[in-house]
Formats: C-alpha cells, sequence, structure tokens
C-alpha cells in the first residue's frame, strides 16, 4: 500500500521555501507514496515545475467555504451553516481578537476533504492559517509542521503543541523554534534542504542576456522583503563608489521593498545597482560573479548560499 501524503503550502511563488518543496517533490519515489498538494494560489513560477505525479487541490478560504455553505444549505443543515456564517462574521469584524477568532473558526468549518492521509504536513510552517489548514481541516494519522527560519509571534506555543512532529531547516533555526516553543521539546528533527546540484550547475551553463560579463560584479538573490537585508544595499553600494570601487550590484528578485529600495539607489545615483526582478533561472547570475551577497537578517537555512556555493 501507497503512504498517502497531504503537504499545504500557500503558493508556489518564486521564493526559496517554493523552490525547496519543489526539490523535495521531486525525489519523491512515487511507486510508494501518493502525494496531495493543497495550496491557495495555482498561479506561480514552479506551479509548471511539479513532477506529474503530485495531485493539486484549492485550500483557499473562499472557494472552500461558499461550497461548504451551499452544500450544507441544500441538505437543509441551516445550523451547521449559521454557525459558518457566525464564526466568519466574527472574523471579518474582529481586530485585537482576530487570531482568536480564526482558530475557532478554522476548527468549525468542514474538511477540505473526507480523505484521511498517513501524514499532512503544514510546508511553510511559519505560517499560521497554513498550520490551522493542516491542524483542523485535513485528517491525518500524524501532522507535521516544516520551519523554514524564525516563527512570527503569531505561530504561538499553542498551535505548535499540537503537532505530531516539527521539522526544522537547521540546528539553528530548531533552537530558535524552541525558545518560543518550549512544549515541543522532544518532537522536533532538523531536516536540511535538498539541492539539486546537477540542475543547478545545468541551468548555470544558459547565457544571461542582462549581465555584463566583462565587468567586477556583485550578485544577491532573494525575495526584497524586510528581514532579507536589501535595505542595506543602498547605504554599502555609496560607501563603495565614494571608495573609488568599480563594480555592478545585480539584485535578482521582487517584493514589497523593491521599489522604496530602487528609489533610494536613484536618490543615491547608484546607477551600478540594478534590479533584475524575478528570473526563472538566477543560476547564470551566480556562476559568473565576483561575489555572492546575501545580506539577510535572519535566516534558518539559505537556499541561495548554498546554491551559489
Amino acid at each position: 500500500m501507497k503512504k498517502q501524503i497531504a503537504i499545504v503550502q500557500p503558493s508556489l511563488c518564486l521564493g526559496g521555501v517554493e523552490k525547496v518543496l519543489v526539490n523535495l517533490l521531486r525525489s519523491f519515489d512515487y511507486s510508494k507514496y501518493d502525494i496531495d498538494l493543497y495550496i491557495t494560489d495555482r498561479n506561480g513560477f514552479f506551479t509548471d515545475k511539479l513532477p506529474p505525479q503530485v495531485r493539486l487541490f484549492d485550500s483557499s478560504s473562499e472557494s472552500s467555504e461558499k461550497k461548504i455553505l451551499l452544500n450544507d444549505l441544500k441538505s437543509f443543515k441551516i445550523f451547521d451553516a449559521l454557525k459558518s456564517v457566525y464564526y466568519r462574521i466574527l472574523l471579518e469584524l474582529s481586530n485585537n481578537d482576530r487570531k482568536k477568532h480564526l482558530y475557532s473558526y478554522s476548527k468549525w468549518v468542514d474538511l477540505l476533504s473526507d480523505k484521511e492521509y498517513d501524514s499532512v504536513i503544514s510546508f511553510h510552517g511559519c505560517t499560521y492559517v497554513n498550520n490551522l489548514i493542516t491542524l483542523f481541516r485535513l485528517k491525518g494519522k500524524q501532522k507535521i509542521a516544516w520551519v523554514h527560519g524564525d516563527t512570527p509571534d503569531l505561530c504561538d506555543d499553542d498551535i505548535y503543541s499540537r503537532f505530531d512532529k516539527v521539522f526544522c531547516v537547521s540546528k539553528g533555526a530548531e533552537d530558535l523554534f524552541l525558545k518560543k516553543c518550549p512544549s515541543c521539546i522532544g518532537k522536533t528533527h532538523v531536516v536540511y534542504n535538498i539541492i539539486d546540484t546537477a540542475d543547478i550547475k545545468k541551468k548555470s551553463e544558459e547565457q544571461a542576456d542582462d549581465f555584463d560579463y566583462f565587468s567586477f560584479s556583485i550578485v544577491s538573490v532573494g525575495r526584497i522583503s524586510s528581514e532579507k537585508g536589501f535595505s542595506l544595499v543602498p547605504e554599502i553600494a555609496k560607501r563603495l563608489n565614494d571608495d573609488g570601487y568599480s563594480y555592478k550590484w545585480y539584485i535578482v528578485g521582487d517584493g514589497l521593498e523593491k521599489d522604496v529600495i530602487a528609489y533610494e539607489c536613484c536618490e543615491k545615483n547608484l546607477s551600478n545597482v540594478i534590479f533584475l526582478g524575478a528570473k526563472k533561472n538566477p543560476y547564470p547570475y551566480m556562476a559568473n560573479c565576483n561575489i555572492y551577497v546575501q545580506p539577510s537578517f535572519t535566516e534558518g537555512f539559505c537556499t541561495t548560499t548554498n546554491e551559489a556555493k
């Protein structure tokens, strides 16, 4: 009998966690495992990279709630329908108690599937909603959270204590996690990310048309958000320029802080800091730069630095 595995993940957009998930899914022996992947957003860079054996399901709250409500009304389950509406209204109206109502709501709404899995995995285990879907909306003999970095305060000890196992991507990530969630001592396991070396080397041989192969180059790859430290780039670049260094600094990635940081670079006349946006294949830039820089303030297990190595 094949093992039945469900994995819950917000999306397959371009990012380190998503790339790690695709590498993991490629490593399964599908003669031994059936994999169902529940995501809230079917759009993303990596959707077409999934192995064909992986079954994709929608875990978005909106579509499943409407379906559940309509089914309850058709089946004359008036109490269940009113209950779902009541908790949804509480959730929408709540501010300070939003976390509490989201927790309550997730326990009241029906299951996404009647199937019972051997394991249900919250792959983005630092995401509160992801964890609630895993714990309360899918049936499984064991529930697993996969922690890829420092956990936000929203994901508290009470939630993680309900998981059977917690996978952490490094010893450092495990230590940080256990400081916040001491009830999980004895449940954690360090599981390092899979790096597909052969695929990286092959893709690194492609030509990058927007890269200057003849200039001294710095490359940074990642999501341009607060924890990734790209806000440091304008000041560092300005100091390098003032000290007379000649170079080009390529930023490969996208994110909420991109426009702000790009504007600051423009204000400082840093025309040699070049924002390339998200790239499906960042490896030619990594392979051909003189220096690879990851400016992150925090990382669980930095996928990009290991890919660069």
